[in-house]
């Protein structure tokens, strides 16, 4: 599953900052840190990026798990979440599942992306991040 995020303002600021950079690959590690740990969030809590509830399993599903005595609300076998991954290079964050599932899950129990985009809150600390990161390297880098 590949997906794009289109918010022209995060993006508009994000390129004027990194303009300045010889090396953006660790703004982009900080963006990926944080993303990723706002999903594993999401696990813990079972939440949506906008704050709201996951859907709860149907009652006979709830049933079966109960007699089985054991997984929770998307980690049945754990698979999902233990298949999350982060790669960046110097001009991107990728952030996904490797199981084939997972774009379904999406639109049942959403943990990347809120409507389609980036979710708020994922925004603003995508863009603290960023900014720490790129006022970290902008102090390296000062002669």
């Amino acid at each position: 599953m590949t997906i794009t995020v289109d918010s022209r303002a995060l993006t508009q600021v994000l390129n004027d900052s990194l303009a300045s950079l010889r090396d953006t690959k660790p703004v982009m590690r900080a963006i990926g840190r944080v993303l990723e740990s706002n999903v594993q969030i999401r696990f813990d809590t079972k939440t949506a990026p906008d704050g709201s509830e996951w859907k709860p399993w149907a009652p006979s599903t709830a049933k079966a798990r109960a007699k089985e005595g054991r997984g929770t609300l998307l980690e049945y076998t754990g698979r999902m979440r233990a298949s999350l991954a982060v790669n960046v290079d110097k001009n991107r964050v990728e952030i996904g599942f490797g199981v084939p599932y997972a774009e379904f899950v999406e639109k049942v129990r959403p943990v990347l992306l809120d409507g389609g985009q980036l979710g708020a809150e994922d925004a603003d600390d995508v863009m603290d991040a960023a900014m720490k990161a790129i006022k970290k390297q902008m102090r390296l880098e000062t002669p």
